[in-house]
């Protein structure tokens, strides 16, 4: 198809993208930093060279500007992909997965000729060669009493790293240059949404948010060959994760929109090695999505669950103890399992004159952040072998890394009113162009933005989540510095995150691009 050189140019400097390997975290991922970044100087976009540009590790953000107006739009997209091994699947080598013309002969059979296939050409090099097409249009073509900020950012794919320092970035730079930050538009991929019209695209007004809800399980250990004098991890484990697991009560819900139920990500007992007794300790960890739910409301739905699935456990021990020994008779000598939260847990430790603070500070110190999931279970075990419950069977529940915020822009803001603006003028274009409030896919829009829900309820959170600052869980000063609306307009394609991975060209490259302009015109003042 013919494409205008909005359109034409992206598609060309995306094909150059997908060909360098950015697997997250990967030294890649600065390669592609320094590609675009010429592909920016080539148009006369300024790139701006900042202390915050490199990550501790030596990856590398990228950051651009057009213009000199006060009022700044940020562009951002992230430079980062997935592995590579799914490629084997259709035969090749994980290397083809970055050769577009080879993925062409294997896959257009199947799905035709109007996508480019490739890892990263839909989640979300072509998005970032589409900023960067825009972007040259604005040098070509200024925008009156308007600047923008192009930020790409590394490391989505694995911590989001590249987002957190690049909202230090902007804080940093907006208070330098006195800009007013008035909005965030992320380019993340779009596709279709499960019950939706596989010819629909979407644009989005927030990003959803999530959670990640955990549980360390301490049963009463006994001997197999007594299993009624004890009560096993596993088995309340099991029964926790059963009450969670799909659960339609626990999905957020917000007008016609509605997330995801809760999935299992992990659950495994501290056994270390074989022996005939019952495991003293499990621990499990599930994906919680969530719209503008406070930690409070999380915290009260799951402890509901929790408790529900505890006494089942006790009962369905009980039913097996009567059956098996009717005629001893009497009652089953295990005592009641306790569920508490992270929060209630240190409360009840500083009654009886501990520190736990000081004993999670010192816990995250000794394993640090490579492994914050295991740093923070680790922490809370620690914290239950100094308690008072040390002995006794017991359910703590407390958040784990990573967290991200679920974010809205207001229905009256100017940047959302411009979003409809751009719906309605393309609406001939693109029939069936369809607002939704959430983006339904995490991304790093949530670090744009500090939500009320989260904001007001902020103690509840750091007293719940072992390590909040060690772990660098949420740099709350600096989103609060920031804080703008955020919008999601990103190319549309499939297979993200699989070897079946494609960008849909009509729409990325022939409409996107001149969506992007339009939106960044009747954005100004």
């Amino acid at each position: 198809m013919q494409l205008d050189p909005l359109g034409s140019r992206a598609l060309e400097w995306t094909k150059r993208l997908v060909r360098i390997g950015s697997v997250s975290p990967s030294s890649g991922e600065s390669e592609v930093a320094d590609a675009l970044a010429e592909i920016l100087r080539e148009g006369g976009v300024e790139i701006i060279e900042h202390p915050l540009v490199e990550l501790p590790d030596g990856r590398r953000n990228l950051y651009a500007r057009v213009g000199h107006a006060k009022r700044t739009l940020v562009l951002s997209g992230h430079m980062d992909t997935v592995g590579l091994e799914d490629f084997r699947s259709l035969g090749l080598e994980p290397e083809d997965g970055l050769d577009p013309d080879k993925l062409y002969e294997h896959l257009s059979p199947r799905f035709g000729d109007g996508y480019l296939y490739g890892r990263g050409a839909l989640d979300m090099k072509g998005a970032c060669a589409i900023c960067a097409s825009v972007m040259h249009s604005l040098v070509e073509s200024p925008i009156e009493d308007l600047s923008v900020l192009f930020v790409g950012v590394c490391d989505e794919e694995n911590a989001s790293l590249g987002m957190r320092t690049a909202g230090k970035f902007l804080a940093e730079y907006a208070e330098r240059e006195g800009l007013e930050l008035f909005g965030f538009i992320n380019t993340d991929y779009t596709s279709s949404i499960p019950g939706g019209n596989e010819d629909a695209r979407y644009v989005y007004t927030g990003s959803i948010g999530k959670l990640l809800p955990s549980v360390l399980v301490q049963g009463q250990v006994t001997h197999v060959g007594e299993p009624f004098k004890g009560i096993s991890a596993n088995l309340l484990l099991a029964e926790i994760t059963a009450a969670i697991e799909g659960c339609a009560q626990l999905a957020d819900h917000e007008s016609n929109e509605l997330t995801p139920p809760p999935a299992t990500l992990k659950t495994a007992d501290l056994k270390e090695h074989y022996d005939v007794q019952t495991p003293r300790l499990a621990w499990g960890y599930y994906n919680f999505f969530q719209f503008q739910r406070s930690p409070s409301e999380v915290i009260a739905l799951l402890l509901e669950r929790i408790k529900g699935a505890v006494r089942q456990a006790e009962q369905r021990l009980d039913e097996s103890w009567s059956e098996q020994y009717r005629a001893v008779g009497g009652q089953r000598p295990v005592p009641k399992v306790l569920v508490r939260t992270l929060r209630e847990l240190c409360a009840e430790m500083r009654e009886d004159g501990a520190d736990p603070d000081q004993m999670l500070r010192d816990c995250v110190r000794r394993h640090g952040d490579a492994y914050p999931r295991i740093t923070a279970r680790e922490a809370v075990c620690e914290l239950l072998a100094n308690s008072r419950y040390r002995e006794k069977p017991i359910v703590v529940l407390y958040f784990g890394r990573p967290f991200y915020p679920g974010v809205a822009s207001p229905v009256d803001h100017p940047l959302t009113r411009a979003l409809r603006m751009v719906a309605n003028a393309f609406s001939a274009s693109v029939p069936n162009l369809r607002t939704r409030r959430y983006y339904p896919y995490i991304s790093d829009a949530s670090f744009a933005q500090l939500p009320a829900s989260v904001e007001r309820d902020l103690n509840q959170l750091r007293a719940n989540f072992p390590g909040f600052d060690e772990l660098d869980v949420l740099d709350v000063d600096t989103i609060r510095k920031i804080s703008m609306p955020v919008i999601n307009l990103g190319p549309y394609g499939y297979g993200a995150h699989q070897e079946t991975e494609r960008i849909d060209i009509a729409y990325s490259f022939g409409i996107l691009p001149r969506m992007l302009r339009s939106l960044l015109e009747y954005s100004r003042p």
